[in-house]
């Protein structure tokens, strides 16, 4: 049971922000010199997803982190060769859970939130101010935008323009930061952006934002 719950710990824990986890496709903070001081870079969310990040913080150290701590106390107390192979488990187990509590922190320390609209936001934590760039103007690609797009070969797809913690591709929701994300990004109805792949450039046609 040890082995297997602490192998789906791992799953998860590698998996985040592809979708369902606290930190998207990139790093959970990536670090940029300014100044001569390592600055955490600001992460824009939503309302509803800081409170999930909250939830998800509040249980794991007041459940997931006090569970591991009895296995471990469990383990040791049975001795012998299997008490010791269950209380190295529960220790790297606890060793993930401390990690990704120190990712949300870290993540809802330098939250910026975005209300749905992009009108405005707030900051949750230590991070810097709203710049609401190319969200508050109607018709202007920002932050929760929906964006549809028309690819060259006709075909008509539909972005909404994230935060990292929030982007997942496979459900149309990309990131700011993306690729195609940074092209969109400032862009209105009837201009075309130009986003970088493997094999050159993507041209796309913006159909509306909304």
């Amino acid at each position: 049971a040890g082995r297997g719950s602490l192998y789906n710990f791992r799953r998860r824990f590698y998996n985040l922000g592809k979708g369902s986890g606290p930190v998207a496709a990139s790093p959970v903070l990536r670090h940029r010199m300014t100044g001569g001081e390592e600055m955490p870079e600001p992460q824009y969310i939503s309302r509803s997803k800081l409170g999930e990040l909250r939830a998800e913080l509040a249980e794991l150290r007041m459940v997931r982190k006090p569970a591991v701590a009895r296995q471990i106390n469990l383990a040791r107390t049975g001795g012998g060769v299997e008490g010791n192979a269950e209380q190295e488990l529960a220790r790297q187990e606890l060793a993930f859970v401390e990690g990704k509590i120190r990712a949300l922190e870290n993540l809802i320390g330098n939250a910026i939130v975005a209300d749905s609209a992009g009108e405005g936001a707030v900051s949750a934590g230590k991070g810097a101010d709203w710049d609401g760039e190319g969200a508050a103007s109607t018709g202007v690609v920002g932050l929760w935008r929906t964006v549809t797009v028309e690819r060259e070969n006709g075909q008509q797809v539909q972005y909404q323009i994230t935060g990292s913690a929030e982007a997942d591709p496979g459900r149309g929701k990309i990131s700011y930061v993306s690729p195609i994300g940074k092209s969109l990004m400032g862009k209105k109805a009837g201009d075309t952006a130009e986003a970088p792949i493997p094999s050159g450039a993507a041209k796309l046609k913006i159909v509306s934002v909304r």
